[in-house]
């Protein structure tokens, strides 16, 4: 009985499962996917050649332009009606430059520092000649010092509506400061 004793079947150890194969659905997913990535592949090469060809022709025309420019005659490159035109843009020039020399800053910066303190220190100045308006960026010590120096700004007789636009406290270092903006209309005549 020894002799006919059963041997066990073989043991096998798998510990990855067998995965399924493929179905058709993901066959046609995968096809549909490499035809729409070849689709988008052309048409990127398309562009880029469309985008060479109309830079040559920028770069052509820019050429033939200049070449044509270089020919002609420095009294013939712009028409009388051109340098009309010309001369209109160049008087409008003109004018917003004698507008901006025209603000009486010798007048108005004695008043905005006469209106400040050591709390509030001014950064920047612009002004608008066309609405007499001039805005102020300046740092304060405190949201108080700001209202204050509004105030006291009101109070000069060159300045008329006196506005806090914005402020906004800010870190400096280990000092807290509010940046502020305000916007004051200036009398002509000041």
């Amino acid at each position: 009985m020894f002799l006919f004793r059963q041997i066990p079947p073989a043991f096998t150890l798998d510990f990855v499962a067998r995965r399924p194969s493929p179905s058709l659905s993901g066959w046609l997913l995968l096809l549909a996917g490499l035809l729409s990535a070849a689709a988008a592949l052309f048409d990127y090469d398309s562009l880029a050649e469309r985008r060479d060809e109309l830079a040559a022709q920028v770069a052509r025309q820019q050429r033939a332009a200049d070449r044509q420019t270089a020919r002609l005659p420095r009294s013939n490159v712009r028409n009388e009606r051109g340098n009309e035109r010309n001369a209109a843009t160049e008087r409008q020039a003109a004018w917003r430059v004698a507008g901006a020399l025209s603000t009486p800053w010798q007048s108005l910066l004695p008043m905005l520092e006469a209106a400040g303190n050591n709390d509030v220190s001014l950064l920047a100045l612009d002004a608008d000649n066309g609405k007499t308006q001039i805005s102020i960026e300046g740092d304060a010590r405190s949201l108080e010092a700001v209202f204050a120096y509004a105030e006291r700004l009101g109070n000069q007789p060159a300045f008329a509506s006196v506005q806090v636009q914005n402020y906004q406290f800010q870190k400096r270092g280990a000092v807290e400061v509010v940046h502020f903006r305000l916007t004051t209309r200036w009398s002509k005549g000041s």
